[in-house]
C-alpha cells in the first residue's frame, strides 16, 4: 500500500486514508475521533518504505483536489 495506490482505490471519493502501513480507507468525511499528532503516523508503507502509512489506529488522510 501507497498514498497513490490507496487514492486510486478511493477514486470518487473526497478523502482517502493509510493506516498501520498496509490499509487504506475512503470516505466522504472523517475526525470522528478528534485529530491525533503527526508522531503516531510514522508507519512506513508497505509498498514504499520510504513513505509513511499512517499507524496502529491512526490514520494519514488526505483530501482530494478532484473526485476522478
Amino acid at each position: 500500500m501507497t498514498p497513490d495506490l490507496c487514492r486510486r482505490a478511493c477514486r470518487g471519493s473526497r478523502y482517502f486514508s493509510v493506516q498501520n502501513g498496509n490499509q487504506c480507507f475512503c470516505g466522504e468525511s472523517y475526525g470522528a475521533f478528534g485529530k491525533a499528532y503527526i508522531d503516531g503516523c510514522r508507519t512506513p508503507c508497505s509498498g514504499d518504505e520510504k513513505l509513511f502509512c499512517g499507524g496502529g489506529n491512526r490514520n494519514l488522510v488526505f483530501e482530494r483536489s478532484t473526485r476522478a
